[in-house]
C-alpha cells in the first residue's frame, strides 16, 4: 500500500505543476501586476537552463503600452522562443524590443540551426507560426524572418497608436 500511495502522491504533483503551468500560460498574471518588461524577464528566467540562456533588452517604455499590445507581444516572443528550442536547438536567444517614436520593433534572435523553408512554406506548416503571424496582423505589423545556418532571426515592426488597443480587444 505505501508504494501505491508514493506513487499516488506523485501523480498529484505532477497534476499540480503542469496546472500551474497551463494557468500560466493562459494568464502570464506578471504582466498585470508588473508589466510588459517584467514578465519577458521572468518568462526568460523560467526558462533558462545552463544548456539554454535568454539575454533581454527591452526599452521600459514597452510597459506603457496598451495591455492588449503587451499581450499579443508576449505571446508572440513566448512562441518565438519555443521555436528556438523546439526546432532550432539552439542555446542562446536574444530580445530587443524597442520603441521610438510610434514605431514598436521586436527582434528575436538566436543561434540555432536556421531553417531553409521560406516564411510563406513555414507559416503554411506550423500552428506556432501562424499564430504569430495572426498576431503580427492584429497589430498591422510586419514579420520578417532572416535565417542561415547561424540561426535565426524574426523582426516585427508595427506602429504604436490607441486604435491598436481597441482593434485586440474585438480581435
Amino acid at each position: 500500500m505505501k508504494d501505491e500511495f508514493v506513487t499516488i502522491n506523485q501523480l498529484l504533483d505532477q497534476a499540480i505543476m503542469e496546472t500551474r503551468q497551463l494557468s500560466y500560460e493562459l494568464t502570464p498574471s506578471v504582466l498585470k501586476d508588473f508589466g510588459f518588461s517584467a514578465g519577458i524577464k521572468e518568462l526568460s528566467q523560467r526558462l533558462y537552463t545552463p544548456n539554454f540562456q535568454i539575454q533581454c533588452s527591452i526599452k521600459s517604455s514597452a510597459d506603457l503600452l496598451p495591455p492588449e499590445v503587451q499581450l499579443s507581444l508576449f505571446r508572440i516572443i513566448q512562441e518565438l522562443i519555443n521555436n528556438s528550442i523546439k526546432h532550432a536547438k539552439a542555446s542562446l536567444v536574444k530580445i530587443k524590443v524597442g520603441l521610438k517614436l510610434n514605431e514598436v520593433t521586436v527582434s528575436v534572435s538566436d543561434n540555432g540551426i536556421g531553417f531553409d523553408a521560406t516564411a510563406k512554406e513555414a507559416f503554411n506548416k506550423g500552428l506556432g507560426l501562424n499564430g504569430i503571424k495572426n498576431k503580427v496582423f492584429l497589430l498591422d505589423g510586419t514579420i520578417f524572418f532572416k535565417s542561415s545556418k547561424k540561426g535565426t532571426t524574426a523582426t516585427i515592426k508595427f506602429r504604436n497608436d490607441s486604435s491598436l488597443a481597441a482593434l485586440l480587444t474585438v480581435g
